[in-house]
């Protein structure tokens, strides 16, 4: 999903700036939601699954871990949070 800048909450639209990060990936949606709550970001941790498109990934493949690129590495480091390990 294309977003800009401004449409990303401000603690992640400073990380994703500071990154350099594309900001379209769910990870970045994932995160806006927690601030948009009220919730903290720092200490937050996530995982990543492939999701059926029709172009990428199958439905059986739907829902299988996947790793975060090194974009949204970087991004959730700045953050002080990160993927599940």
């Amino acid at each position: 999903m294309p977003r800009t800048a401004g449409d990303l909450t401000p603690n992640v639209r400073v990380a994703a700036q500071a990154t350099n990060h594309h900001m379209g990936c769910a990870e970045i949606g994932g995160l806006c939601e927690i601030e948009k709550q009220g919730a903290a970001i720092a200490g937050a941790r996530a995982g990543a699954v492939k999701v059926a498109n029709g172009e990428k990934w199958t439905l059986e493949e739907h829902g299988e871990p996947w790793e975060f690129y090194e974009a949204c590495e970087s991004l959730f480091c700045y953050l002080d949070c990160g993927p599940l390990k």
